[in-house]
């Protein structure tokens, strides 16, 4: 079963280090149709796949969910891609880049500080 809560992103993540592939539920704000509503640590998953290039772990309905889970518990080859190859697809991907994600966030500090400075005027 999907789960939301904010402590599921953390398991998701270290999930996905450990080569353990997960499946998430993308949620749609405001016209979600599959009764979940809205929730910012599902789509975090959506994120995280994405960021790696596992779109395919991400379903848009309950039922592609549910058929990603059988389908992928029934295929023993792709379990075993995953579990070989998700943690150096994370350890390249810009999820841990710790100096390009300091140089983005330095860059975001400067903007936010620039417009501060124009307002003040």
């Amino acid at each position: 079963q999907e789960s939301r809560g904010l402590g599921d992103v953390y398991k998701r993540q270290e999930s996905l280090w450990m080569g353990v592939p997960v499946i998430v539920l993308k949620t749609n704000y405001p016209s979600d149709k599959t009764g979940w509503g809205y929730c910012h640590a599902v789509n975090v998953g959506v994120s995280l796949l994405t960021a790696i290039g596992y779109e395919e772990l991400v379903s848009k309905s309950i039922d592609e969910f549910v058929d990603k889970a059988v389908c992928l518990a029934n295929d023993i080859p792709r379990l075993e891609s995953y579990r070989k190859n998700l943690r150096t697809r994370m350890a390249s991907s810009y999820l841990c880049n710790g100096a390009e994600f300091t140089k983005n966030v330095e860059g975001v500090y400067r903007e936010l500080f620039g417009r501060w400075c124009d307002k003040s005027k």
